[in-house]
């Protein structure tokens, strides 16, 4: 079972009070991690890929919901992650839905390699997220500019977004 970076709830890395808190899934519709897309990026076609290209899907939904807890589209922010690094990022792509570095690879060596630990070229399943116990990230927005990300447990986004689950 795949544990959690945070020994706590609470903010991960500052000690700065947490503003709001949401959870993204790292996974599209109907559970799927998709094979070129997403957490797969680095494998779809169109162009050569560098084996880290990733980006975490934001569902419209969230943007809905939570209007003004990203910024807006393409304007840098940080992005703190529970090893103490932070990682400049952005929002990006049509309608907003995806969180990326801004390397492009940064966010993809932290899930794919150091977290998840997979190998180049070993595509992530949904399966394989519920091998490892996780299957979202909590983002808390501690301000406009700076964000904290961690991985959550199998089934955060869904009940954050109060969906059934079994």
């Amino acid at each position: 079972m795949f544990q959690c970076l945070s020994s706590t709830n609470n903010s991960i890395i500052s000690d700065e009070p947490i503003n709001q808190t949401i959870y993204l899934p790292l996974y599209g519709k109907e559970h799927i991690v998709y094979e070129k897309s997403g957490l797969n990026q680095w494998n779809a076609q169109g162009r050569i890929r560098d084996p880290n290209e990733v980006y975490i899907p934001i569902p419209a939904i969230i943007h809905k919901n939570y209007p003004s807890f990203f910024p807006n589209r393409d304007k840098p922010f940080n992005l703190q992650l529970p090893n103490g690094k932070t990682m400049q990022s952005k929002i990006c792509q049509d309608g907003g839905k995806a969180l990326m570095s801004y390397s492009n690879r940064e966010l993809g060596q932290w899930i794919l390699r150091d977290v998840l630990r997979l190998h180049e070229g070993e595509l992530l399943t949904y399966e394989k997220l519920q091998i490892l116990g996780v299957d979202s990230v909590r983002i808390d927005k501690i301000n406009d500019f700076t964000y904290e990300i961690n991985f959550a447990s199998s089934g955060s986004y869904d009940r954050f977004m109060g969906l059934n689950i079994e």
